[in-house]
């Protein structure tokens, strides 16, 4: 499978997973109390997507270190739309809500997608232009979600014919891509781990580790000659276990040899997951809200207006995708960019109790998600860099999982700060990006931008150290003449 194919199926993925997001979360509140819930049942099935989502953000990461990211893609992506179709095939309050679980479950996937790119990025700045492309295709399902909505409204059809709607569209997107690129077997592993060696008969891999375990021992003499040369060049060169040993030791992530959960305990990291809780958790509880000021603060139709604000919002933050997280990345640098637009976010939370109308609340929303979607960029890729090696998928289902939890807990509390009073609100927002700026300001950038460089020579050097290993065998054989 090229490259090109699979950026596109991570792509489409993520479109398709905040398609179903923002297309039935505008109407499944009323549905399910038609269906003659109980407010606390409605609270509970609308809880529900981001517990579950919770739990797959962790196990589809965890998966994809191990079975592929491709594959995993494939796999929820189908069973996302056969959840969907089948939440349309019931009309009882408990069958939605195991549908909306299992739905949840796969929709964690935006975890592997992001991983999935940073297995084709060689330096910073392509890390930098794939995330944002990922984010772009958030965005564009957070758009398309809404529309489809506006235009299903003006036909006389329940919520579950647009449950089936959605879930067919996914279902038709995604089926393709197995027949275009049906050879996924090839891919079953990251590209870390991959082997194009390695077959699927146990019998003929061990016969291939013997073949190389030979060729080792006779290349025995020849390795204990290039000790005496550079040793970046002998790590890099040698393929026995040892040298392996040499690189992780050698590379100052965490290593391998921290057992359990210790290697997602450095200082780096735990600052970045507390980054990610808190962005999730306020930008969540800011979009909850926003069908009630409409409706309470503006006097305005909720469905009519809301599905206008969402898409201008989504909208703007397609663009900022295209445009303004790279500009501010090259030009601006990673730690500026951040603290810049987090510093905007909390002038923006103060400003907004003070707005008076309908149309400036929605410019200054739109303006909001050009900020947030350059914090949302970078955090995901930094994690990534500053990541153990060789879990990066289950680091990213980590911080998922953590933006899952502060999606499901914060709105609960948010919205009673709300109820009581429009200006706190706002206030508690603005707090938790100040705070946000405050952990940042902590992490240590310098040693972290050091790790970024390390990395991309890691990756660039690669393709150039089978021609300088040959290039000395070369010279060896001469001597040796």
């Amino acid at each position: 499978m090229s490259q090109k194919k699979d950026l596109a199926l991570i792509y489409l993925t993520q479109c398709m997973n905040t398609l179903s997001l923002s297309g039935i979360m505008t109407l499944l509140p009323l549905a399910v109390r038609d269906y003659g819930a109980s407010p606390g049942m409605i609270g509970f099935v609308l809880g529900s997507f981001s517990i579950t989502e919770l739990i797959g953000n962790f196990v589809l990461g965890w998966l994809s270190d191990r079975k592929g990211r491709i594959s995993i893609l494939y796999f929820s992506a189908i069973f996302l739309s056969i959840s969907l179709t089948c939440t349309a095939l019931v009309e009882e309050v408990y069958w939605v809500l195991i549908f909306r679980m299992i739905t949840g479950f796969f929709a964690g996937i935006q975890s592997v997608g992001q991983a999935a790119v940073s297995d084709y990025a060689s330096t910073q700045k392509e890390s930098n232009d794939l995330m944002s492309r990922v984010i772009l295709s958030l965005s564009t399902g957070y758009v398309l979600g809404p529309l489809i909505i506006f235009v299903l409204s003006f036909f006389p059809i329940k919520f579950k014919w647009i449950c089936f709607v959605l879930g067919c569209i996914i279902f038709i997107l995604i089926v393709p891509f197995i027949f275009i690129n049906p050879n996924t077997k090839k891919f079953e592993k990251p590209k870390k781990y991959s082997n194009d060696k390695t077959t699927e008969n146990k019998e003929e891999n061990e016969e291939i580790l013997n073949d190389q375990n030979t060729e080792e021992l006779d290349r025995k003499p020849e390795v204990n000659k290039k000790e005496i040369d550079d040793a970046d060049t002998r790590i890099k060169s040698s393929s026995n276990e040892e040298c392996d040993q040499e690189i992780l030791k050698s590379d100052e992530r965490a290593p391998l040899t921290k057992k359990g959960w210790k290697r997602f305990l450095t200082k780096d990291l735990i600052l970045m997951f507390a980054c990610h809780y808190l962005i999730a958790a306020t930008y969540y509880v800011i979009d909850c809200t926003v069908p009630l000021a409409i409706q309470d603060k503006f006097k305005k139709d909720p469905e009519t207006y809301s599905s206008i604000t969402y898409t201008l919002h989504g909208l703007v933050a397609a663009g900022s995708c295209i445009k303004f997280v790279p500009y501010m990345s090259n030009n601006v640098g990673e730690r500026k960019s951040f603290k810049i637009c987090t510093i905007v976010m909390v002038a923006m939370c103060m400003l907004w109790p003070w707005i008076p109308n309908y149309w400036v609340y929605t410019a200054i929303y739109s303006l909001y998600a050009l900020f947030l979607v350059q914090d949302i960029t970078l955090a995901s890729s930094l994690i990534l860099h500053i990541a153990p090696l060789g879990e990066e998928g289950k680091t990213m289902g980590i911080a998922q999982l953590l933006q899952a939890s502060g999606k499901s807990i914060t709105p609960i509390y948010g919205l009673l700060i709300y109820t009581a009073s429009y200006h706190w609100f706002f206030v508690y927002s603005a707090s938790f990006w100040l705070l946000l700026y405050i952990i940042f300001s902590f992490t240590d950038m310098a040693k972290v931008e050091k790790k970024i460089k390390k990395d991309d020579q890691n990756k660039n050097g690669e393709l150039n150290t089978e021609h300088v290993s040959t290039d000395r065998n070369t010279e060896e054989e001469d001597q040796q003449l």
